[in-house]
């Protein structure tokens, strides 16, 4: 079978190799040659417009298209909105504010350094793809959905300040914290909230990031592998796991509810210091695993489902409807016991009531 030479039949736009790939695929039933033609260039596509304007005007970018699935974008100032779904490869948004109503999908990366997203829109992280937020002062989110379905890396120096705003962590997925920074609620509308189903990690620090104002609802796992986690003035809700490394802690100044395990290994903490005055409840599900230390220093514990401990101090209220059994130390130094439930100190535990006030059963 005979062949025909390709070699210049190609227009000029494709004369250079690095920009086409041609397969030929020899099919002897029908005695012809096929090419495939596959265009691979990707276009680093920049925001120039002196002004707010439409992600889907070419007119707004240099060069002068659309950015779209193969392509970078870069936005640094004004205010891009997204009026239709959209998907690009990667976008580096370092001022401005990304806007409007529908969603936005970055398939590769994308680096925040600074700006915000507001409107009602969404930006989703897909599977596989990377966040790496970056800010080196305050970014926000406000009535903004960012969902991610692949791995937020948090590096900034500056904080997350959210209004309105949804935070998903999908299955499967991972937000990992790098730094010592704090989600704010900015205030002017909503709790904003983060629906964890994958994995939300503290990696690296030795201080404390900070949930203020911003409820923490947990479907998958929590690490805390250094430094300390505080959820301060909203809820945190716990159906999934939470996992604290030797000399790590996690801080409850809040309410909530827990029906699933917490797990705390030796020289690690969990403190209650709940100043909401909610309580935090302990309902079927619940675990106080590990051999770290567990301590209500502030606010009412409810046990409302049977939970053992190995090690509890009390400083503040014990209360609820069932049994909390300690299996090694409870440290009784101040508060009380209260609302039907019942103690019980294991064969072979430890209680020591060093109260330097009246504490109370009732």
């Amino acid at each position: 079978m005979k062949t025909k030479n390709l070699d210049n039949i190609f227009p000029p736009q494709f004369a250079d190799p690095l920009i086409y790939v041609c397969l030929r695929l020899p099919m002897a039933a029908l005695g012809i040659g096929v090419v495939a033609l596959f265009q691979a260039h990707a276009a680093s596509i920049v925001w120039t417009n002196a002004g707010d304007g439409n992600w889907n005007v070419a007119a707004n970018w240099n060069p002068k298209q659309v950015p779209g699935p193969g392509d970078h974008a870069f936005i640094s100032n004004f205010t891009v909105f997204v009026t239709s779904g959209t998907t690009v490869n990667s976008l580096t948004l370092s001022g401005g504010t990304l806007s409007g109503t529908n969603t936005l999908t970055v398939s590769n990366v994308l680096n925040w350094t600074g700006g915000g997203m507001s409107g009602g829109g969404r930006t989703v992280i897909a599977p596989g793809a990377t966040l790496n937020l970056v800010n080196t002062n305050a970014v926000g989110l406000w009535e903004w959905t960012l969902e991610n379905g692949g791995t937020v890396i948090w590096t900034g120096t500056g904080d997350l300040s959210c209004g309105s705003a949804v935070l998903t962590n999908r299955p499967g997925a991972l937000w990992e914290v790098r730094n010592e920074r704090g989600f704010y609620y900015a205030g002017g509308g909503p709790l904003p909230q983060f629906d964890n189903a994958g994995t939300f990690r503290k990696s690296q620090g030795s201080g404390t990031n900070i949930f203020f104002g911003f409820p923490f609802n947990n479907y998958g796992a929590v690490e805390v592998q250094s430094g300390a986690l505080l959820y301060s003035g909203s809820g945190f809700n716990h159906s999934g796991t939470v996992s604290v490394a030797a000399g790590a802690g996690l801080r409850l100044r809040c309410g909530g509810t827990a029906t699933g395990a917490f797990a705390l290994a030796g020289g690690a903490w969990l403190d209650w210091t709940d100043d909401t005055g909610l309580g935090y409840l302990l309902n079927p599900g619940a675990q106080l695993n590990g051999e770290g230390l567990y301590k209500v220093s502030r606010g009412i514990l409810s046990v409302n489902s049977a939970v053992a401990v190995q090690n509890l101090d009390l400083v503040d209220s014990l209360g609820g409807t069932n049994t909390l059994t300690v299996s090694n130390v409870l440290n009784w130094t101040g508060g009380g016991m209260f609302g039907g439930g019942r103690t019980v100190i294991a064969p072979g535990a430890t209680l020591n009531l060093a109260n330097t006030n009246a504490v109370g059963c009732r």
